[in-house]
């Protein structure tokens, strides 16, 4: 069955850069081989974004929330690092928690992602 780590979390930017974002997102499938997600898994995880067709009020949301095999953690990654250094002003909270048998190797981590990079708090 394997390891599985869930993240959830959200972007937080106007609504005229969410088309952006979108197109951000879809593109990453091309480069999931680097990461070791074929195209097949990386378009299944798309479908744990939620992007917003509409406008409400003055900020918009994009989410992003799934329970993922914890070797495609980096594809994931590689997808929040891409919107964030996309010239925009956006920053994103995005949470990761996995249990495992061996607490050594349980995750329960903060990400702080912002301007191209991503902060890393917890273990």
């Amino acid at each position: 069955m394997g390891r599985y780590v869930t993240v959830v979390g959200w972007f937080e930017c106007a609504f005229d850069d969410v088309k952006m974002i979108k197109k951000t997102i879809n593109e990453t499938i091309e480069s999931a081989s680097e990461f070791g997600v074929d195209k097949e898994i990386a378009s299944f995880y798309l479908k744990g974004w939620r992007i917003p067709d509409e406008q409400i009020n003055w900020t918009s949301f994009v989410f992003f929330g799934a329970d993922i095999k914890s070797e495609a953690l980096p594809y994931i990654e590689n997808q929040l690092l891409m919107i964030s250094k996309l010239n925009i002003e956006i920053s994103g909270s995005f949470f990761l928690r996995s249990e495992d048998n061996d607490f050594d190797k349980n995750i329960e981590e903060r990400w702080i992602v912002q301007k191209g990079h991503i902060k890393k708090i917890g273990r």
